[in-house]
């Protein structure tokens, strides 16, 4: 009953936490959300499919609205099962709507965990996908939230992952670049900066492809790699009119490792160590009979990175946590889990079997 109770007063304060709409309209076929704060987006839920959904958080280019990347990502929403939001640009620019990038980027977290908590988003498929200036938009946003984003896929975007320091290193991602884009020049430069983010980030030249969206079967086959975890990065030359149909989508990779931690203080109540260690070790059992997923224990957990990923952990993720626990997950075989105490609680690290 304790822990229970423990999860209840969690589930409540997280409940608090999350931001809220000012107001919600329809405009067609999306939600128009207003955040208390001010923050605007459009929401786009195609019908049917599954209950739990994918998620695209896209970035419109300058001079260009969230309905243009919406109307483009719409075919896209119905063959993947995927949610669509848009953020909406703050600066103007001869009339027209572009990025604050300076703005803008810090309000995506607020607006993800309002997407998160109000529709029906599988976190394991949240992707980061942006076009021109908000490609730029989107690679910070990935760099900053890393551990809550599947992937990245720019278009003829303005900068490249890896250009902020090593926030993208070992994640997954497609930047996509035509021939004829003013932005192609600086392809070279941008080489060195995409391959310091490793293996699983790849690099799309089109040919004859303008500053421009690229087919949606190419977004479609990018969304798919980020979200295999066996498809390789590299760099590869595409026409511009694909010569195969829109693949099927791919579901979300399975987290190699996964982590939940256990506080020795979680909110609104305290454990000893001894609980602690029992309650980890209690969740790793079940994960091992396979009577409980890595999700589910991550979901019931003390860490809000842990419950935003589904327990899903990269290399980066485990540095950050600390080297004890790091060390741990790297010594796990597949298929085996291990339960780590530190001086501020338990983790469980789980190494999943390889298919």
């Amino acid at each position: 009953m304790r822990i229970l109770a423990v999860i209840a007063l969690l589930s409540l304060q997280a409940f608090a936490e999350t931001p809220k709409a000012k107001s919600v309209t329809k405009q067609g076929e999306w939600d128009v959300v207003t955040l208390e704060s001010g923050t605007v987006a459009k929401v786009l839920v195609p019908a049917g499919g599954a209950k739990v959904k994918g998620l695209v958080m896209a970035f419109h280019g300058n001079y260009t609205e969230p309905d243009d990347i919406l109307r483009f990502g719409a075919p896209l929403a119905t063959h993947r099962d995927q949610i669509w939001c848009a953020l909406q640009g703050t600066g103007t620019e001869d009339g027209m709507r572009v990025w604050n990038i300076e703005a803008d980027v810090p309000k995506v977290p607020a607006l993800l965990d309002y997407v998160l908590a109000s529709y029906p988003v599988d976190k394991a498929r949240v992707l980061a996908f942006g076009f021109s200036m908000g490609g730029a938009a989107a690679c910070r946003s990935y760099g900053n939230s890393r551990a809550r984003f599947a992937g990245l896929v720019t278009c003829a975007a303005t900068e490249a992952p890896g250009e902020r320091g090593d926030a993208c290193k070992g994640g997954r991602g497609v930047f996509i670049i035509g021939t004829r884009d003013g932005n192609y020049a600086a392809l070279p430069q941008w080489r060195k900066a995409i391959e310091k983010c490793g293996g699983g980030f790849a690099t799309w030249v089109v040919t004859d492809l303008d500053h421009e969206l690229p087919d949606a079967i190419y977004a479609n086959d990018a969304f798919n790699h980020c979200l295999d975890g066996a498809s390789r990065g590299g760099e590869k030359t595409l026409p511009k009119k694909p010569d195969h149909a829109l693949a099927p989508a791919a579901g979300a990779a399975s987290p190699e490792v996964s982590h939940a931690f256990f506080s020795l203080k979680p909110a609104g109540a305290a454990r000893t160590k001894l609980a602690t260690k029992a309650l980890a070790e209690k969740w790793l059992g079940q994960v091992k009979k396979g009577e409980k997923t890595m999700a589910e224990a991550a979901a019931a957990c003390d860490d809000e990175a842990d419950k935003a990923t589904g327990g899903g952990a990269d290399e980066a993720r485990l540095a950050k946590i600390g080297e004890k626990v790091a060390a741990a997950a790297k010594a796990l075989k597949p298929g085996a889990g291990a339960v780590v105490e530190t001086e501020d609680g338990a983790h469980l690290v789980w190494r999943a079997k390889k298919d």
